[in-house]
């Protein structure tokens, strides 16, 4: 039953063009990839935690707690207007934000406010493993977002199953990422924890994104029919 759904997701759709028998896939390197994580790292949360941080100091803590949101909002907002991609993580960003800011306004409470992000860890890393269960891997998605992979290297099985591998791998990083915060959240005063968390989870994501990647050029690299770029 697996084997026959693989085969159907991988079977292409009418208007798709056909597989050529080579394909030529251009991977970044490690320092590539940090080149274009680090601005949406910046963009998504290193700009936004010092906003809160500054915020808090200078104007309160329900100031502190708009200043991400329209940050995000501004950043979504300039890239949309002029025609340029919109990253997953801003988009991600955003959206957490948004949720934050509503249910802690709506409660008035700042730990709500703190705890939503393991909560949202908990749905996103749930998200993760719940694609692989019905075979449409999650990692296919953010995976645009630091390389641009042609139709019918998405088709590959031995692509499609390395992506199955790598978001059972996110998944779990984001239960345990979760968890991480959670404790941070309720052992550490906040400032720590804002400046300690945004650190954690940067340092965090982009070992998982390195792994990942190394774990994709391995793939490729042992598929035939691709040839690899670096």
């Amino acid at each position: 039953m697996g084997a026959e759904r693989l085969a159907s997701y991988r079977r292409p759709m009418r208007h798709d063009p056909p597989l050529d028998p080579i394909t030529r896939v251009t991977i970044p390197s490690l320092r590539e990839l940090a080149r274009r994580a680090v601005p949406q790292a910046l963009e998504a949360a290193i700009v936004p935690a010092a906003l809160y941080l500054v915020a808090a100091q200078l104007a309160g803590t329900r100031v502190a707690i708009v200043a991400p949101l329209a940050w995000a909002i501004a950043v979504v907002s300039w890239r949309a207007s002029r025609g340029r991609r919109v990253s997953g993580m801003i988009v991600l960003a955003l959206a957490t934000l948004l949720a934050r800011s509503l249910i802690a306004f709506t409660a008035d409470s700042t730990f709500l406010y703190f705890v939503q992000p393991a909560l949202g860890g908990v749905a996103l890393a749930c998200a993760f493993l719940g694609s692989v269960v019905i075979d449409r891997p999650l990692v296919r998605r953010f995976a645009a977002d630091f390389c641009a992979l042609p139709r019918t290297v998405l088709h590959r099985p031995a692509v499609h199953r390395c992506f199955r591998r790598l978001s059972v791998m996110w998944g779990a990083y984001g239960l345990a990422n979760a968890a991480l915060g959670f404790w941070m959240l309720v052992a550490l005063p906040t400032a720590v924890f804002v400046a300690l968390r945004t650190v954690a989870s940067i340092v965090g994501t982009s070992c998982m994104v390195a792994v990942s990647a190394v774990s994709f050029r391995r793939v490729v690299e042992r598929d035939p029919p691709l040839a690899v770029a670096v």
